[in-house]
């Protein structure tokens, strides 16, 4: 598939959860997305929630998540700002500033 035929790209990421994974994923895919379309970076909640559910061990806790990987990501990359306005539109979200909209 040819992407740059393509008017809108938007990308939703909800995969492995780490950090790390996440991080690499914003990085890799941020250049297909086009202007005023957005990255999802789901799950974001684990940010407050951490790695243990229900005594299973989970590879993310409150220091290393995709909200952690959104901070780095921004703090490198100023193509891109969290949509706070469609934060405000939902009564619950599991991707709390996730919503990674393109604006350059």
């Amino acid at each position: 598939m040819n992407l740059k035929r393509k008017k809108k790209i938007m990308v939703i990421l909800d995969s492995h959860h780490t950090h790390q994974h996440v991080l690499d994923e914003l990085n890799f895919y941020s250049k297909y997305v086009s202007k005023k379309s957005y990255i999802i970076v789901c799950d974001t909640i684990l940010n407050f929630i951490g790695g243990k559910v229900k005594g299973r061990k989970r590879p993310w806790d409150l220091k290393k998540n995709p909200m952690t990987a959104v901070a780095a990501f921004l703090k490198n990359n100023k193509n891109f700002i969290i949509d706070k306005d469609i934060d405000k539109k939902l009564f619950f979200s599991c991707n709390q500033s996730g919503y990674l909209k393109k604006i350059k």
